[in-house]
């Protein structure tokens, strides 16, 4: 464990962890190949990191980086080097997802006044809308042909068909709180159940199977689970990060 803050880990096919943490003093991206001793592979400068997701490949991170002015999604090879904005505006853009194949960079922006998903393609340096108004969220489905959205109010997973389908619920009952901890595995979905009244009490991690619609509770959420807590390797194992404190 670490004696700073550590969470928002994205695993890359080779099994390397990249995650946001404040152990040198600041907020920063680091990583940790299999074998080796955590790195930390940016120089921020006051920026605040959230939400990195490796390319499909291995090969770059999109992370959003937050200042005082707003809101952007920045690029990085693996190591940190070569950082670039990825279709930069004035608006704020966050939430990076990569399309399955690692050619499209889809995002949250309310670039036209309104939160909704924006795409963008190599070399990203421009982006069009997705969705209607009122969405934060999204994720490749896996099958190139679908994503999977979270509404801005009131909660809940959709499915939206490519490239300009009508989101259906998929998971109604994700909870507000659990915009961030929901990840796609190819065949399901790991996400956090809660009780609607009462969100606090027993929390579970359920997965959802897309072919049958059937539902596997893998067990209750631990103590601490931080938001964007969630991800999974590529075998479908889950990983949590968790905020515990050290007497």
């Amino acid at each position: 464990p670490s004696t700073g803050r550590d969470w928002n880990a994205t695993i890359a096919p080779d099994g390397t962890i990249a995650y946001v943490s404040d152990r040198s003093g600041r907020f920063e991206l680091w990583r940790m190949a299999p074998g080796d001793a955590p790195r930390q592979i940016t120089d921020l400068r006051g920026l605040y990191p959230e939400g990195p997701q490796w390319s499909p490949d291995g090969r770059r991170l999109a992370v959003s980086v937050t200042a005082e002015t707003g809101a952007d999604i920045l690029l990085v090879d693996s190591d940190g080097a070569r950082p670039a904005l990825a279709a930069g505006h004035p608006a704020d853009d966050r939430a990076p997802a990569w399309s399955a194949d690692g050619a499209t960079l889809y995002f949250a922006s309310n670039r036209d006044g309104v939160w909704r998903i924006w795409r963008s393609t190599a070399p990203f340096t421009t982006a069009e809308p997705v969705t209607g108004p009122g969405w934060i969220r999204v994720r490749d489905a896996g099958d190139g042909r679908s994503l999977f959205l979270v509404r801005e109010v009131g909660g809940g997973l959709w499915r939206m068909a490519l490239p300009d389908g009508v989101p259906e619920p998929a998971i109604p009952d994700l909870h507000p709180w659990d915009v961030d901890n929901w990840a796609v595995d190819g065949s399901g979905i790991v996400f956090v159940q809660r009780d609607a009244a009462l969100p606090d009490e027993s929390p579970r991690l359920v997965r959802l199977d897309l072919s049958s619609g059937a539902r596997q509770v893998l067990g209750p959420v631990p103590p601490g689970m931080a938001k964007g807590g969630l991800t999974l390797t590529q075998d479908g194992a889950v990983v949590l990060s968790l905020q515990t404190t050290q007497d």
